[in-house]
Parts: C-alpha cells; sequence; structure tokens
C-alpha cells in the first residue's frame, strides 16, 4: 500500500517525504502549520495600521455645482469676427466666440492659477489649516525649525531653505493636492467644485468664499480689459474717416459697454451656484477600516516573504533547493 505524502496529524510534525511532495503542497502545509504566526502577523500590522489612522485628522468635503454664465460665452455673431477681427485684436477683444479657448475655460485657468490660489490661502488664512503640526495655536506663532533639520540644512543635505513658515509654494501644492479638485461635465457644462477641510462648516464657507472670490476676479479682469478697449475704441472712432469702420467700431463700444454693465451689476458673474455648498458632519476619510484591511494585507505578504525565506535557508542549508 502506497504511503500518502502526508497525513493532517502529521501536518504541524514534519513531511514525510519532501522530495516526492509538489513545491505548491509543501507551502500551503507550512502556512497551515505557521497559521498562528501568520494570524499574529496580520492582527499586529491591521491593528498598527488603524492605529496610525486614528492620529490623522477628520476630513469633511462641501460639494457645490456651478453653471457658467452663458451670456459670456457669445458676444458676436461669427459674421462680425471676419469684419471686426483686426480692430477688435487690437483694441483686446475676443471676436471668436466659441473658437478656441472659451470664457469658461478661461475663467477655470484663473481658477487654478498661482496668482488667483496664493491670493486665496492668503486672505483665509489657510496655511494655519493646512499645516496644523506646525502651528502654534497657543502663542499664534509657527513652531520653529528643529535642531536636526537645521543641522541637514548647514552642512548642505538639506536642498531647500527650511524656514518657520511654509513657503506659498508648499501650501499651493498641499491646496491643490489635497483639499481642492473641480471636475466639469462636457455634455452639461457643469462644474463641480469640491473643498476638503478638517472641519465641515470650514469646508462650506470655503467652498463658497472660492466661488465668490473667482466671480469677482473675472469680474475685475473684464472691467479692467473692456475700460481699456473702450478707451481705445473711442480714440480710434474719432480719427477714422471711413463709414463701415466707424459702425464697425460702434457695435464693437455697444459690446464692450454691455460687458462692462453686466460685470458691474452681477455679483455671480462667471458662475452661477445651481447646487449649494454643503456641509456634512459624516468624515469623507480617512477611510479607517482600509487602513485596517490595507495592514492585514500587508502583513500576510510579510508573513508569507519570511516563511519563504526560512524555506530558502533551510533549503541552502541542507542543499536541496526547493
Amino acid at each position: 500500500m502506497t504511503k500518502p505524502y502526508f497525513e493532517v496529524k502529521d501536518v504541524e510534525k514534519k513531511y514525510i517525504d519532501a522530495a516526492n511532495v509538489p513545491m505548491l503542497v509543501r507551502m500551503l502545509a507550512d502556512m497551515y502549520t505557521e497559521r498562528w504566526h501568520f494570524l499574529s502577523l496580520c492582527v499586529f500590522f491591521s491593528a498598527s495600521f488603524f492605529l496610525f489612522s486614528l492620529t490623522l485628522n477628520n476630513v469633511y468635503e462641501s460639494e457645490s455645482t456651478l453653471m457658467p454664465n452663458q451670456a459670456l460665452e457669445g458676444r458676436f455673431p461669427g459674421a462680425l469676427t471676419g469684419a471686426l477681427g483686426s480692430i477688435g485684436s487690437l483694441a483686446g477683444i475676443d471676436l471668436a466666440a466659441g473658437v478656441g479657448t472659451s470664457p469658461t475655460d478661461k475663467a477655470l485657468a484663473i481658477l487654478v492659477s498661482r496668482d488667483f490660489l496664493y491670493d486665496f490661502i492668503e486672505t483665509e488664512h489657510l496655511k494655519q489649516i493646512m499645516f496644523q503640526d506646525k502651528w502654534d495655536e497657543s502663542s499664534g506663532e509657527w513652531k520653529k525649525v528643529s535642531y536636526w533639520q537645521s543641522l541637514l540644512q548647514n552642512i548642505g543635505l538639506q536642498r531647500k531653505r527650511l524656514t518657520a513658515e511654509p513657503s506659498m509654494e508648499l501650501a499651493h501644492l498641499a491646496f491643490i493636492d489635497e483639499h481642492f479638485t473641480y471636475s466639469q461635465n462636457p455634455k452639461t457644462n457643469l462644474v463641480t467644485l469640491k473643498i476638503y477641510a478638517p472641519d465641515g462648516e470650514l469646508a462650506q464657507k470655503l467652498n463658497s468664499r472660492i466661488v465668490s472670490k473667482l466671480n469677482d476676479a473675472v469680474r475685475t479682469r473684464d472691467i479692467e480689459q473692456a475700460e481699456s478697449s473702450l478707451r481705445y475704441l473711442k480714440n480710434r472712432i474719432k480719427n477714422e474717416l471711413s463709414v463701415e469702420i466707424q459702425q464697425a467700431l460702434y457695435s464693437l463700444i455697444e459690446s464692450e459697454s454691455k460687458k462692462l454693465m453686466m460685470a458691474n451689476i452681477s455679483a455671480e458673474y462667471a458662475f452661477s451656484i445651481i447646487d449649494t455648498p454643503s456641509s456634512s458632519d459624516i468624515p469623507k476619510g480617512p477611510r479607517r477600516l482600509l487602513y485596517a484591511i490595507g495592514g492585514g494585507v500587508i502583513g500576510l505578504l510579510f508573513a508569507f516573504f519570511l516563511l519563504v525565506f526560512r524555506r530558502y535557508l533551510q533549503a541552502v542549508k541542507s542543499e536541496n533547493l526547493i
């Protein structure tokens, strides 16, 4: 009678004939034998990752839906573009409505521009929020750079110059990567704006503020451009003798005057808020359950690596490689 490779009762002892047992079977048997070690490492890593997640601040999300101002999408019919193109370009007027970059695209470009976000971070004091670990709330000052960081900086191992207060460039990167996202639906042209903050009410406030500030920035930009264009057109029309060109100039002046009037009277100039910024009491993250599950998976992989490494050492010693 042929003896089986191994019996269940012998699994926790030794293999009967290791040379004739397939490697996969031996690995599974080893895993069963070391099941308590596997379980211990999984529990340890899972608990460690979960405890680490408890040290992270809760993150709350505020979402708003914006609709671009349709009046800004087109100012001139296509037939006028050819006749007024040369004059309008000199005056700084974009006559090619719907061609190239739209006013909505320009507004979104302003939204993510450095100048706009630098000013927003500064006026809303977001550095103190994004870098809470470096901010001393009691003294109202930034914590000093540690001795070891200063030492690395002095001997040249620290490339960037460390200061107590994070630089605006670092704050800008942190805001873009961790606290702000937006997306535009290509079919409806609606824009979804999301702000992440350690407090739900703060996230809602910042969402409202950034939309209001964006409308103000686009409005100010258009007012300055319209006023500059009007000055040029009015000076040009005084010296123009051609009736056809005078009519074209009057059309441009009328359009820029309407643009200036709309900018001065419209509060929601570039975007109208369709869905007001939300405020949630339920944190969006960190997802601590995923931290625990991920830690358990890493613990399982680590235990398996140790098992394979130990088997390899045993094989080397016995000169019987697996």
